[in-house]
This record gives C-alpha cells, structure tokens and sequence, in this order.
C-alpha cells in the first residue's frame, strides 16, 4: 500500500511537470503563431501595397498616353487649319493677280476693240 502511495506522489510530481512543460509549450506555440500570422499579414499588406504601386502607375501612364494623343490631335489639327487658310490666301491672291492682270489687259487695249466687244 505504501509503495502505491509512493507510485501515486510520483506519478502526480511528472503529471505536474509535464503539465509545466506542455503549458510552456502552449505559451511558446502562441507566441509562434502569433509571429506567423502577423509575418502574413505583413506580406499581405506588402503585397497590396505593390499592387496598387502597380495600378496608380498604370493609370498615370494612360493618363499621360492620353494627354499626349489629345496634344498631338490639336496640333495636328492646327496645323491643318493653318494649311487651309495658306492656301485659301494664295488661291485668293492668284484670283487677285488673275483679275489685276485681267483689268490691266482691259486697260491696255485699244479703244476700238473694246467698244466692238
């Protein structure tokens, strides 16, 4: 009975030890996970941070892409407007020279041809 008591004590004393231990080790585990997860998170967070890097870049890219088309596109049109008036102003200064050159011929002429005209 004696020894029973003895096994009794000595086996409560290594129940309580490792009770010790595993409770360390719960402590020890929490604390892993705990980095873990918040070592996830991190990346997680990195990971969007680098993703929306990514898309504002993008989306100055176009942006810019797009200003410069629109630039392009109205100098290019000015350019055009410019050309259409050039030469309407020499079609109109040909039209000038043409009648000039026309009237100065009239002028030129003698009397009598012009009156049988």
């Amino acid at each position: 009975m004696q020894q029973e008591i003895e096994l009794s004590r000595r086996r409560h004393a290594e129940d309580l030890a490792e009770n010790r231990r595993l409770g360390c080790m719960l402590e020890n585990k929490k604390i892993f996970q705990e980095r873990v997860v918040s070592g996830r998170e991190a990346m997680k967070q990195e990971r969007q941070e680098r993703i929306n890097q990514i898309i504002q870049t993008r989306k100055q890219d176009r942006n810019i892409r797009r200003k410069l088309i629109f630039f392009l596109r109205t100098k290019e049109e000015q350019r055009k407007r410019l050309q259409e008036m050039e030469d309407s102003w020499k079609h109109q200064e040909a039209k000038a020279a043409d009648l000039t050159a026309k009237l100065g011929a009239i002028a030129e002429e003698p009397e009598e041809t012009r009156a049988t005209t």
